[in-house]
């Protein structure tokens, strides 16, 4: 019999969408537009009632059949992120995992520079970059500065405000095994505990670099906490 040779992609993005197809379009295009290409993208749609959603999905498996996996239950489940980042993680078969939030987008050069520096160094473990502000229609906002929050990064900064933005670090699969992954039972701010969780199990490099657009939109819940 031939051996049969399974070749798994260095890295997983993972990202949770619900009734945002043009958002998510954006999203997925930021990775297949990657000057590293190895990598896969899964994505978890929470019962979107927009069919456009399954069109951009279904085009992005047909574009990239070997690397480009989606769940689409068709019933929509709790808005808790971290139950369906969970999930993803478990189905992910790269050795580096990164979340992409469905209305966000990573530079080019995102995966290229942020794994460039994990291959480079077994000691360390999560690697994170700056991320800069984009409007509802994904232009740049030249009334926010590039946020650089993760640069000062330590357990003390951590307790006291969250300096990481979860679309702006990159983890060897294995972390999850120390830190654990995310705590499904909080309604918000897991990805602040996670980022606590694995600054204190693990040895995380900060880059200077903005890799990551965040959009601020009235759907997300930062936009409408800023606001309350």
């Amino acid at each position: 019999d031939r051996e049969i040779i399974q070749v798994t992609p260095r890295t997983s993005f993972i990202t949770l969408t619900q009734d945002r197809p043009d958002y998510l379009a954006e999203a997925i295009a930021s990775v297949e537009a990657q000057t590293d290409s190895d990598w896969e993208h899964l994505v978890y749609d929470n019962g979107s009632s927009d069919s456009r959603v399954i069109d951009v999905l279904r085009a992005a498996k047909v574009r990239n059949p070997d690397r480009f996996f989606f769940v689409s239950p068709g019933v929509r489940g709790p808005v808790i992120p971290a139950l369906y980042w969970n999930i993803l993680i478990g189905l992910s078969r790269g050795r580096y995992v990164t979340i992409l939030d469905d209305d966000n987008r990573k530079h080019v050069g995102f995966l290229e520079q942020m794994v460039e520096t994990l291959e480079a160094d077994a000691t360390i473990d999560a690697t994170t970059c700056g991320w800069g502000y984009i409007d509802e229609i994904g232009e740049k906002r030249e009334d926010r500065q590039d946020c650089h929050w993760n640069l000062a990064t330590n357990i003390s900064n951590l307790y006291l405000s969250n300096t990481i933005d979860s679309n702006a670090f990159v983890v060897r699969r294995e972390v999850f095994d120390r830190a654990g992954q995310f705590n499904a039972e909080m309604p918000a701010c897991e990805d602040w505990h996670f980022a606590i969780r694995l600054t204190r199990a693990c040895r995380v490099k900060h880059l200077a670099d903005v890799f990551v657009d965040h959009r601020e939109h009235p759907g997300t819940r930062s936009y409408r906490i800023s606001r309350a």
